[in-house]
């Protein structure tokens, strides 16, 4: 994921779930919780991939760590029929 692609749709203050560590899916692990933050700082590139400021971490977090809430909030509000399409 690009830096200017997460800018243009992610402005500075949005709200952010953030995995340090990514869960196992396959074997039902989370050997650490994500956590809610906001963002602090626009997206920039750095050695090949994105990174971002969030609040609560020192430095800047991989951007394929997050998933804006908004992204959730228009999942749910999906209309979705029976058979999931």
């Amino acid at each position: 994921m690009k830096a200017e692609w997460w800018n243009e749709r992610f402005p500075v203050g949005t709200k952010v779930i953030y995995w340090s560590v990514f869960p196992d899916l396959e074997e039902g692990l989370c050997l650490r919780p994500p956590f809610m933050t906001r963002t602090r700082s626009e997206a920039w590139n750095l050695a090949g991939g994105a990174i971002v400021k969030v609040y609560g971490r020192t430095g800047g977090v991989c951007l394929n760590h997050l998933l804006p809430t908004d992204v959730i909030e228009k999942c749910e509000h999906a209309n979705i029929g029976e058979d999931g399409l």
